[in-house]
């Protein structure tokens, strides 16, 4: 600049510099800020890609679990299904029982009807009478329920 201060167009020159260098300034910053919005756009979506292959493998660890308990629910109900119901199992003891009575009681009725024997061999006879018929029906009821848990579920 002169001596001679300012002029209208030493103003206007002056003016034009300033605001080239605002442009400038401004075109830099347009610049870095397209930059940096790039880099957080590529990150975003790298953020994105990654949470999208965590939901894939927390949605596969999730069916994987729900098939191993619907597996277990499946292995339960077959198990269940080859038990012998209460009141089937009831009938059956009952009649067993039964029939142990009414073999007990023809055991006394023979023991009464041969009287020529020694009391300790009668003892004898109806307690291995008694023991071969609990044994009898220990059998059939085992055999029942092995007929049952093999059969029953088919």
């Amino acid at each position: 600049m002169s001596d001679e201060g300012w002029t209208l167009g030493t103003l206007y020159k002056h003016l034009n510099e300033r605001l080239d260098q605002m442009e400038a300034r401004a075109i830099e910053r347009d610049s870095m800020n397209k930059e940096r919005f790039a880099a957080a756009k590529e990150r975003v979506e790298m953020a994105l890609v990654s949470s999208e292959k965590a939901i894939t493998k927390a949605e596969a660890a999730s069916d994987k679990r729900f098939d191993s308990v619907n597996e277990f629910r499946k292995t339960l109900s077959d198990i269940v299904a080859t038990f012998i119901p209460r009141g089937e199992y009831m009938a059956q003891h009952n009649a067993l029982s039964d029939r142990v009575q009414i073999i007990a009681e023809n055991q006394t009725k023979s023991q009464a009807a041969t009287e020529g024997r020694s009391k300790g061999v009668s003892m004898v006879a109806v307690i291995v009478s008694g023991a071969i018929a609990i044994m009898a029906s220990l059998a059939a009821i085992g055999s029942f329920i092995m007929f049952v848990f093999f059969h029953g579920s088919k």
